[in-house]
């Protein structure tokens, strides 16, 4: 089982820091760690505990760092008696929660964690707690196809979320999301090659932002091509899909 661990650097010298471990949890790790200052710091990460209805139960956690200590703060964790959603993610047991991929925070009162659950999972930090929000499944597959892999935020009104769609055993399409400071929208992108439509295509599982108009989103190197497997954003605006209106998206290019 696993054992939470965190360190500060003060000097040349680690320090070793106590961290508070939810009642009754098991297999307790914080995976994911964003610092705004070194009295500010927030994790991200899960447990495994016996509760009411839910026996072996997986379920998400987080804390907070006020340079002096660490204390757990709330965070939504869906759950479900459906057996693992992804063999790839955190172990859960018959009742698994959501996997968070990406912690980014733009102040202590502004972060996002992107992962999937059933779909692309996306949930915002206020500086008091964290809460769902909602970010729309690819439309042409099941929800359960789509993923987030990666996210970044240069601010809060602007965030984007990359991840892949499923299409067969092995085979993604590449998905990318923007966050307008109101909605998640599914941003257009660049047409594949036609190698892409029959063979095993590629995922993005990383995006970094230098400015707001520039950014690069990359592919794992397990999913991608010798030919294809990057983005860069020149922070134009392109189109969105129709079913999600007029609203403009950023312009990618492969």
């Amino acid at each position: 089982g696993n054992h939470p661990i965190a360190d500060e650097l003060i000097g040349s010298k680690w320090k070793s820091l106590s961290v508070p471990t939810p009642k009754g949890s098991t297999d307790f790790s914080l995976y994911k760690l964003d610092c705004q200052s070194s009295t500010w710091c927030i994790a991200v990460g899960s447990y495994v505990a016996n509760k009411p209805n839910y026996v072996d139960a997986q379920f998400l956690t987080s804390e907070v760092w006020n340079g002096s200590t660490w204390r757990i703060v709330t965070i939504f964790s869906p759950r479900t008696y459906a057996h693992q959603i992804d063999p790839g993610s955190t172990p859960g047991g018959d009742h698994p929660t959501a996997s968070p991929q990406q912690l980014s925070c733009v102040t202590e009162t502004f972060c996002v964690i992107a992962g999937f659950w059933k779909g692309v999972f996306v949930e915002q930090w206020d500086g008091q707690g964290w809460s769902e929000v909602t970010a729309p499944n690819y439309f042409w597959r099941p929800p359960g196809d789509s993923e987030f892999s990666g996210g970044t935020c240069i601010s809060s009104s602007n965030c984007l979320a990359t991840g892949g769609i499923a299409v067969s055993n092995g085979a993604w399409r590449p998905l990318i999301e923007r966050w307008n400071g109101q909605t998640w929208t599914i941003v257009k992108l660049p047409a594949l090659p036609k190698i892409f439509r029959h063979g095993t295509g590629f995922r993005l599982t990383q995006v970094e932002c230098v400015t707001s108009n520039f950014c690069v989103a990359f592919g794992d190197p397990g999913f991608g091509s010798p030919t294809l497997n990057a983005m860069k954003w020149n922070g134009g605006l392109g189109r969105t899909y129709p079913f999600q209106g007029a609203e403009p998206s950023p312009h990618f290019s492969a």
